[in-house]
């Protein structure tokens, strides 16, 4: 079901733009559906596997929910950051790349009989979508080159910068 959503949600923003009909409410509703797609949904497959193949209930638990904070965290940020426009950087590792590789590393653990230890890198991915680092949207430089991609960057940074000089000077002001 991941790997469908991942080529619907592929499929929806390449359509979207290549008919230029993206709509504020459009990519509102884009995030709404990447959090039930790619947040909430692997959280839950990933706490069904680890209960029911013998994992700590209560890490398991714990971990399956912080992934799933994780991700609206995530998604809520870049609503409120980009203001449902769409930069050429991420924030973070995006829902989407997070969930693929929960998936794979469900798989993977348990092809291994090592699914105990699952906890592990789901609470890193967890992390990783969260932390404040900026990520190129296209690391390959293929479909977006670096200088722009670069430049998305620089300008997002300045106007943080900026706005934290505005607060100062409010703050200052009162």
């Amino acid at each position: 079901v991941v790997f469908i959503g991942l080529l619907a949600d592929i499929l929806d923003g390449m359509t979207a733009r290549k008919l230029k009909v993206g709509t504020k409410f459009g990519s509102f509703f884009d995030e709404l559906a990447d959090l039930t797609a790619f947040g909430i949904g692997p959280a839950v497959y990933f706490m069904r596997h680890g209960i029911d193949n013998g994992g700590s209930f209560l890490a398991t638990r714990v971990v399956g929910y912080l992934y799933m904070l994780a991700s609206v965290y995530r998604i809520s940020r870049e609503l409120v950051v980009h203001r449902g426009q769409r930069p050429l950087f991420f924030v973070g590792i995006t829902t989407n790349m997070a969930s693929l590789i929960l998936t794979v590393l469900v798989f993977l653990f348990d092809s291994l009989a090592i699914s105990a230890w699952l906890p592990i890198p789901v609470f890193l991915l967890s992390v990783l979508m969260v932390v404040p680092r900026k990520f190129y949207k296209d690391p390959s430089g293929l479909f977006i080159g670096f200088a722009e991609q670069k430049r998305s960057i620089e300008d997002a940074d300045a106007a943080e910068k900026s706005e934290e000089g505005e607060k100062a000077i409010s703050k200052k002001e009162e």
